[in-house]
């Protein structure tokens, strides 16, 4: 299918996705329940809003079986205490005035106050009219079978525009160019398929007639119109669907207008210098961390070169303090120094598919005006006290907790030393090379007489085709609509047959054998032998996580001793009556929420079950940590 999108129309088109799903998933949640508290933990409390919305979209095992669901749901709660245990203390450790933790909650709430500027300058703004709904219906019921011409230079697309004109038909004129590989067959064009300038143009032909030259964001196009024709929507789940696509396609497009409209009219008079030589410095020194990545990883691997905390760590070593401390970015009050900047990108995530000195320049570029333009956005919310909304400075404090609780664990797990060998150990046991057997792939005739078999055995010896003895004597079910053609197998599967099969040479034939099922005659059609598949990661890009993931096996049961000390010296409360009466789906669900003007978070945070805690906890009220 054709799609002929701008960068910016395909990003407003996922965010609307996620975001009206996650905002009416919201409202619908508030409106059913009124902010009941279901857990109080010190200081902190879990209301049902934010239990409702994090077990819903945080998968768990057994979810799908109800009668579990009372269960799961206290299993779920206990898990978030504890989560909410490990924030309490790691506030008294002083984790939070950290520099990490601060970088991360304040990248964090820059987000949810650019959403919260994106719902009031863009997406409250997107009413549509009965006028559009009616016109976009209409469209809707519409599917134009096309080709088109394209290039970036407009004179040569007008130039086949006028041979069009001059009566040459269009087949003619598409089949000597490049573009005619791509669409071999002609293309069924469904209402959002296109931009909408282009939409515009192909909506007002019929079959045979074809557009003027209109530009989009790659180059200029020609579009010839084959056929018109319309779908129906007969069922009532049908049409419903159709309208929720027609709303959709309209939104987005108006969205996008909008959107442009505030882009123009807000960095119209924004300007912002960024320090050339501290650029370089950075490109310098992160060539050299992703050129490392890319020695480290397999060969053959399509794995994306990330840049994680460790690397944050290692740029600050290799670089001066004092230049880490300058200014990077002025934006003419409260600049945004090196460091600054660095702990933003890690954040926001920097990644590269292959290590190369000109893709690393050009996406730092990309990067850093994108985050300065976040950042001038995340400015313009603060100026409207967005950060002060109850909604952002909910979602602020749930995900301030998770960091706060994953700190205090990453605390209690570097206690512990786990060294290269033991590392290399636990990768060789779950990472290492994976085996695969050998593979078969035979022709078969079954049959309950040991008199036909050797009939068939026979006349396979004179050449006879073994697909068309299977046609007529096979008697196994399952292998009679492939002539008998098992495909590839183990030859760890079929027992008997692949203890005769193994042993044979390719178009080699068994003699009849005795099986349960009766007398079998086997041909063997093709082998694949024995592999050995590499790990997707080697050791070197494992490692740090590795060490990490045995770190806290090890210290597993320390933490649950600590999290039911902190427990027992804290003021829990739970209203198991709101717990139990509340209602939650058994479907597993996960959801990624792309963010107002760009970003994009785990719809919630993501808690790895712990409960081993609570029976220590109920059980021993004077436990020790």
């Amino acid at each position: 299918m054709l799609l002929i999108i701008s960068h910016t129309m395909k990003h407003t088109f996922v965010y609307i996705i996620c975001i009206i799903f996650s905002c009416s998933y919201n409202n619908h949640a508030q409106s059913i329940l009124q902010e009941n508290i279901l857990a109080t933990i010190g200081n902190k409390q879990i209301s049902e809003v934010e239990f409702l919305e994090r077990i819903e979209l945080t998968p768990q095992f057994r979810k799908q079986i109800k009668r579990l669901t009372p269960s799961l749901k206290l299993e779920f709660l206990y898990t978030i205490i504890a989560e909410k245990l490990w924030a309490i203390e790691a506030e008294k450790s002083g984790i939070d005035t950290t520099e990490a933790l601060r970088t991360a909650t304040s990248s964090i709430e820059k987000m949810f106050v650019r959403d919260a500027l994106f719902k009031q300058k863009i997406k409250n703004k997107i009413i549509l009219t009965q006028d559009d709904i009616v016109e976009g219906t209409i469209r809707n019921t519409k599917i134009y079978s096309v080709r088109y011409i394209f290039s970036s230079d407009s004179s040569e697309v007008t130039k086949e525009y006028a041979r069009l004109q001059s009566g040459i038909p269009f087949d003619s004129l598409i089949i000597k160019r490049p573009e005619y590989d791509e669409q071999p067959n002609i293309i069924d064009v469904y209402f959002g398929d296109l931009v909408e300038n282009i939409e515009d143009s192909l909506y007002t032909l019929k079959a045979g007639e074809y557009t003027s030259p209109v530009a989009a964001e790659d180059g200029w196009y020609v579009f010839y119109v084959y056929d018109r024709h319309e779908q129906y929507f007969g069922t009532a789940e049908e049409k419903e669907n159709a309208q929720k696509k027609v709303r959709k396609v309209l939104e987005n497009r108006l969205g996008e207008k909008i959107q442009n409209k505030f882009y123009r009219e807000f960095f119209s008079d924004k300007k912002v210098d960024v320090n050339r030589e501290l650029f370089l410095l950075l490109a310098k020194t992160l060539e050299k961390i992703f050129h490392e990545k890319e020695l480290r990883r397999n060969e053959n691997s399509t794995t994306l070169l990330t840049l994680d905390a460790y690397d944050v760590v290692s740029i600050r070593n290799s670089i001066p303090d004092s230049l880490l401390e300058m200014s990077f970015v002025e934006y003419g009050e409260a600049p945004v120094s090196l460091n600054q900047f660095i702990n933003d990108l890690a954040f926001d995530g920097f990644q590269l598919e292959q290590y190369d000195t000109h893709e690393l320049l050009s996406k730092l570029n990309t990067t850093t005006r994108i985050t300065i333009e976040r950042e001038l956005l995340a400015r313009e919310g603060y100026k409207h006290n967005l950060d002060q909304t109850e909604e952002v400075r909910k979602y602020v404090s749930m995900w301030r907790d998770y960091y706060l609780s994953q700190y205090f664990i990453s605390s209690q797990i570097e206690q512990v030393n786990i060294n290269d060998e033991m590392a290399r150990k636990y990768y060789n046991s779950g990472y290492d090379t994976s085996y695969y057997p050998e593979k078969l792939n035979i022709i078969e005739v079954l049959c309950s007489d040991p008199d036909t078999a050797q009939l068939v055995y026979e006349k396979a010896l004179n050449d006879v085709d073994m697909r068309l003895l299977a046609s007529q004597y096979n008697e196994r079910e399952w292998t009679k609509a492939t002539d008998g053609e098992y495909g590839f197998f183990p030859v760890t599967l079929f027992n008997e047959i692949s203890e005769v099969a193994k042993k044979l040479n390719v178009g080699e034939v068994s003699r009849p054998v005795k099986l349960k099922d009766g007398y079998s005659v086997i041909k063997l059609i093709d082998k694949k032998h024995e592999i050995a598949e590499l790990p997707s990661k080697t050791f070197e890009e494992l490692k740090s996580r590795l060490k990490r993931e045995l770190a806290y096996n090890k210290q597993l049961s320390s933490l649950v001793d600590t999290t039911a000390f902190i427990a027992n010296r804290t003021n829990i409360s739970i209203n198991g009556f709101e717990l139990s009466e509340l209602p939650v789906t058994n479907l597993n669900s996960f959801a990624i929420r792309v963010m107002g003007f760009g970003g994009k978070i785990t719809a919630v945070p993501l808690s790895k079950p712990f409960t081993e805690w609570v029976q220590k906890w109920l059980n021993k009220p004077n436990i020790l940590p």
